[in-house]
């Protein structure tokens, strides 16, 4: 369990860092068409961990109710 907490902690830190930092990215770049997509991109990034901090905190009770299927 110590396990999943540590790593939803790391999701979570990164999204907040990419929260704080995208607009200081975006002011930077967003003049050019490659720094539109990147911060696109990073903007995925961000709630992509978002969301995994919270699946990871998850996984634990859905594997134990038995809706992920043990391998």
């Amino acid at each position: 369990m110590k396990k999943f907490i540590a790593i939803s902690v790391i999701c979570f830190a990164v999204f907040l860092g990419l929260l704080n930092g995208i607009h200081h990215i975006y002011v930077a770049n967003a003049d050019t068409m490659a720094g539109q997509y990147m911060v696109a991109a990073l903007v995925v990034v961000m709630w992509a961990s978002l969301f995994a901090s919270l699946a990871s905190l998850a996984y634990p009770f859905l594997r134990r109710h038995l809706v992920i299927s043990p391998q």
